[in-house]
């Protein structure tokens, strides 16, 4: 067979999967007219229009349905209509009815913008004019609503006061001319404001706590950023009462508790002699000649030396309102580093001794690392805690 018939079979067999396609696609709007869904068709219609502006398929299919879907979303706006005569100030019924119009008006400005569509619906209605009133009426009320909600002065009621005043600006801005102020103001009320108290570790020569003090600070940066918090460390220059006070407290702690341990080990290991010089011999007597073997000893002195340090810290967090306060979070976190120095000497032969021995010998004692470095170190274990705790917490705050 040619190139040429191969090539003429390829385009016959798009020709068809294309056609079967725009077919389909007809077909389908067609269905959506025949089975009563007036607003699929008609949008199915009207995408076909605009891409393929000859379709007289999808012509047909928009003129019979866009009557049809219109009488659909108008009982939708007479029903919300209704409802907002019945509540005048339920917002709720004005957000249905404006998201009603928009609907309407939305095919108004598809319509106009599709030239192939316009010429089959040239009056499209529209509803611009109902809904800007309705756009202000309903600005009105949100703006009344969340002011209601800030002068409650609750946290849990900013957030709703906060969606009030930006429905204000998205439908009139005019009809709340404060409402960025407000905004802002339910912003800072929504947030959870904690004042955090590190208590100072208690005892003549207690160590600093600085290191862990700077660590959970760092932390908290990040649950600031993660949630919908505010951290204060000084009650003075907080704005506001705080909502939260969280205290940390080493509530018991041992550093540098020494143990020291010795074990002896008679360790042996059977080695091949060294052979000793010998005058030459004949081939006979190297090959009936044996391979002799000794075993050696060695008395291996092993020390170790363990420096403990533990502690208690006492976590507590505190809801701070006045007509209802209480404890939301008293746990005691526990903390262990054991700091350890190993050595060893030996007396007899060395050769008994296998690389690891060896190793240790050559070891000495290390110096005790310093009260504040224990200390330190001893904090890793608390902070590994911590930090789950936390943000599991503020998690189930928002």
């Amino acid at each position: 067979m040619s190139k040429s018939l191969h090539l003429l079979n390829y385009q016959a067999s798009y020709a068809l999967v294309l056609f079967a396609c725009l077919f389909q696609a007809c077909t389908s709007s067609q269905k959506l007219l025949d089975r009563g869904d007036y607003i699929r068709a008609t949008n199915m219609s009207l995408d076909r229009l605009c891409s393929r502006p000859n379709d007289e398929e999808a012509a047909n299919v928009l003129r019979q349905s866009y009557p049809m879907a219109m009488q659909q979303l108008e009982a939708q706006v007479q029903n919300n209509r209704n409802s907002v005569a019945s509540a005048s100030t339920n917002v709720s019924y004005w957000d249905a009815l404006i998201n009603s119009y928009k609907t309407i008006n939305s095919y108004e400005q598809r319509i106009r913008s599709c030239p192939a569509a316009f010429a089959v619906i040239n009056s499209p209605k529209s509803y611009q004019g109902d809904m800007l009133e309705a756009m202000r009426r309903a600005s009105q009320i949100h703006c009344q609503m969340g002011s209601e909600k800030l002068n409650s002065n609750r946290r849990e009621l900013a957030a709703q006061a906060y969606v009030h005043f930006q429905k204000t600006q998205e439908y009139a801005p005019e009809m709340c001319p404060d409402a960025l102020e407000k905004m802002e103001k339910a912003r800072l009320l929504g947030i959870l404001k904690v004042l955090v108290e590190q208590m100072p570790v208690q005892g003549v020569y207690a160590p600093s706590d600085e290191y862990f003090r700077n660590q959970i600070n760092t932390y908290l940066l990040t649950l600031r950023k993660e949630n919908q918090l505010d951290f204060f460390y000084d009650p003075l220059a907080m704005k506001m009462p705080p909502n939260y006070r969280m205290t940390f407290q080493f509530y018991d702690f041992t550093v540098g508790e020494t143990y020291n341990r010795e074990r002896i080990e008679v360790v042996t290991d059977t080695i091949r002699k060294q052979p000793q010089e010998q005058s030459a011999t004949s081939a006979a007597e190297v090959k009936t000649k044996t391979i002799d073997y000794e075993i050696v000893r060695a008395e291996l002195r092993v020390f170790e030396k363990s420096v403990k340090s533990n502690a208690i810290l006492e976590l507590k967090i505190a809801d701070e309102d006045q007509s209802n306060p209480k404890m939301l979070l008293n746990r005691r976190i526990a903390s262990e580093d054991v700091w350890t120095s190993t050595w060893a000497t030996y007396q007899g032969d060395k050769r008994a001794l296998n690389a690891e021995q060896l190793a240790l010998c050559q070891k000495r004692e290390e110096q005790t690392p310093e009260r504040q470095t224990l200390f330190t170190q001893m904090c890793q274990p608390l902070l590994v805690q911590i930090k789950p705790i936390l943000q599991d917490f503020y998690k189930n705050q928002r």
